[in-house]
């Protein structure tokens, strides 16, 4: 069984204080760091906090946000991590001024194991690579999270440098209707959320840290929300028209903001291909919400080029390959038969995809360039977009 906490932070902090003053200066014993759970959020809508974990944050409504529950600095007095239980406290759920912060499908009775769990692939994760039984209880109204090491002696011991390990994630979203601020922190009371050593005996006392999560209208995430070329789209056209115009692929692109951008630089975004030179950026225009990204080269063909906004982690990733009229990656017959497709009104095809030969138009004669791209040897071309290392 887990026990409550004996002592709140200050009063620990107090005796440790008290402990040091008593002995000689000459023997001064290091500060003793209380054991602490904290719950931080990373992400808002799938996008990392820039500045990283923050146990204080402002959302809008329908907003999601990614929390973790983590600990540190377990062994004052030498102690062993074998177990740990967390329990969110359900009151911290409509703790704002209306509406809900709570876990994305909340429905109590019900496992939301998808937005409740414990990754034991996280690089900080407290038990990595040790054999234990993690069990998420996603189903009661305060959810629920536990880890018991197999073997005793494998138990982990705290540096007590104050870095966080990782225990548990909850997505959390705010209603349409929520506003104020949502305190979420862990039930303190019975037993409910702590840590217990090889023998199975508390390690306390225990302090909690909790997140402090304002909702307000109109607090928008800077991010990239769309972008021309679209996410994901690669440049079907060959490299020189049959007319020997001048090549057609990208070097510039478009991208679509979820906010005002205000003052953007090339310091602010990144370009990679998964070479070692990548395009660069030779301008940023900023318009409201659009910045136009210039490269000074057209990107590569046969890679996988993506631009990325430093301050949100978020991306658009376009490519080029001859002849992928369907966008996979691939130039193979199922290219032939969509462009056939798009050639007979059955589906709507961009330029960028349809014009094989590039001269502005969707026609036959695309159709009679994919079928020399899929008989003749294309030396310059390769025949799928390989993934970036």
């Amino acid at each position: 069984m887990i026990c409550k906490s004996l002592f709140g932070t200050k009063a620990w902090l107090l005796l440790a204080g008290l402990a040091m003053a008593q002995e000689p200066a000459k023997t001064a014993e290091p500060v003793l760091l209380m054991p602490m759970f904290s719950i931080e959020a990373f992400e808002v809508n799938s996008v990392p906090i820039s500045t990283g974990p923050a146990a204080k944050i402002t959302i809008a409504p329908g907003n999601v946000l990614t929390a973790k529950i983590l600990i540190r600095n377990w062994s004052p007095q030498g102690q062993k991590l074998r177990a740990y239980q967390a329990k969110i406290d359900p009151a911290g759920f409509t703790s704002g001024s209306s509406g809900s912060l709570m876990p994305v499908g909340h429905t109590p009775g019900t496992n939301n194991d998808a937005n409740a769990f414990i990754d034991v692939k996280d690089p900080n994760f407290v038990h990595k690579g040790l054999g234990s039984i993690p069990l998420v209880d996603s189903a009661s109204e305060g959810y629920r999270w536990l880890n018991v090491l197999l073997n005793l002696e494998e138990a982990p011991l705290a540096v007590q440098d104050s870095k966080k390990y990782y225990c548990g994630t909850v997505k959390l979203q705010a209603s349409d209707d929520a506003a104020g601020t949502f305190t979420i922190n862990m039930v303190q009371d019975n037993f409910a959320s702590g840590l217990l050593d090889p023998a199975n005996e508390p390690i306390v006392p225990l302090g909690y840290e909790a997140l402090q999560v304002e909702v307000k209208a109109g607090v928008k995430w800077l991010r990239i929300d769309s972008s021309d070329p679209p996410n994901g789209a690669v440049d079907g056209r060959v490299l020189l028209s049959a007319a020997g115009k001048n090549d057609p692929a990208w070097n510039t692109i478009i991208l679509q903001f979820s906010s005002e951008v205000g003052e953007a630089t090339a310091a602010d975004f990144e370009v990679t291909d998964g070479s070692n030179a990548p395009p660069k950026i030779t301008k940023v225009e900023t318009s409201g919400t659009q910045v136009l990204i210039t490269l000074d080269k057209p990107i590569r063909t046969g890679v996988w080029t993506t631009v990325k906004h430093k301050g949100s982690s978020s991306f658009t990733r376009i490519g080029r390959l001859a002849g992928d009229v369907s966008n996979d990656g691939h130039t193979d017959a199922n290219d032939l038969m969509v462009l056939i497709r798009g050639l007979n009104g059955g589906i709507k095809l961009p330029l960028y995809q349809a014009d094989i030969d590039a001269d502005g138009a969707v026609s036959t004669r695309d159709a009679l360039r994919m079928i020399d791209l899929l008989t003749q040897a294309q030396g310059s071309n390769s025949k799928r977009i390989r993934k970036n290392p």
